[in-house]
């Protein structure tokens, strides 16, 4: 399995919102941001569609940027075992951005300040629509998580 580069660091917090509790507290890239006492609580998600692709956005609160900080070193170490060929349990979220990487979706993460920004882009129209329909999905899941007090 070829994760693309740090393709699911943001994923991964993503994913905490999006997954069952279960789901994302077993996962081996979200299992870092769910260990970090109160950050799942103090951050918010945003996902955009855009004419090749899609936008996520990740911010968190001043006062827990050194725990996303600990939290995304340990997910992008997750992330060069799972390159590597290591096997583990991923969530929804971080299983759909897998996909899209596989079927060609080019992801790049940038670094901001007090979060971070994903874009997931393919110049195929049928990856595009692909990633369309996945921020859709997304954004589905945030609203129905947000109800419920799990980030959004």
């Amino acid at each position: 399995m070829r994760i693309a580069g740090l393709s699911l660091i943001v994923a991964a917090a993503l994913g905490l919102s999006l997954a069952g509790e279960a789901e994302y507290h077993n996962c081996g890239l979200c299992k870092p941001m769910a260990a970090e006492p109160g950050l799942m609580e103090h951050l918010q998600w945003e996902t955009h569609e855009i004419s090749a692709g899609m936008l996520s956005v990740t911010t968190v609160e001043p006062a827990y940027e050194q725990a996303y900080a600990r939290a995304h070193a340990k997910m992008m170490e997750a992330v060069k075992r799972l390159e590597a060929g290591e096997k583990m349990e991923l969530c929804p979220y971080c299983r759909r951005i897998n996909e899209l990487a596989q079927a060609g979706a080019k992801i790049e993460n940038i670094d901001s300040k007090g979060g971070h920004i994903m874009a997931v882009t393919a110049s195929s129209a049928e990856v595009i629509d692909k990633i369309h329909a996945h921020a859709r999905w997304a954004n589905a899941e945030f609203a129905k998580h947000a109800d419920h007090g799990h980030g959004g």
